[in-house]
């Protein structure tokens, strides 16, 4: 049977990828809203930051995290911060 620690820590893997991909979906909204468009809002870093935020989480992050608990095994910091990595590189 699992224990309570570790259904907590599929949760928490949950809410923390869904909390991350608001904060780029915020970004995004924030830098374009749709009533006037600004374009020298769009530096690259706030590009960088919305990238990884709004789609690297949830797209790599999340299925190898879940995949990983599947086969019985806790996701670690290294491909936590892996995903940061792969963002900032791409």
């Amino acid at each position: 049977m699992e224990s309570v620690l570790k259904k907590k820590r599929k949760v928490l893997v949950l809410l923390q990828t869904t909390c991350k991909t608001v904060i780029g979906q915020n970004l995004d909204l924030i830098t374009a809203p749709t009533d006037r468009i600004n374009f020298a809002a769009y530096t690259i870093d706030r590009y960088n930051a919305i990238v990884q935020y709004k789609t690297a989480y949830y797209s790599f992050y999340l299925p190898v995290a879940c995949a990983l608990y599947m086969v019985r095994m806790l996701p670690s910091l290294s491909l936590y911060m892996s995903v940061t990595l792969f963002t900032l590189w791409c």
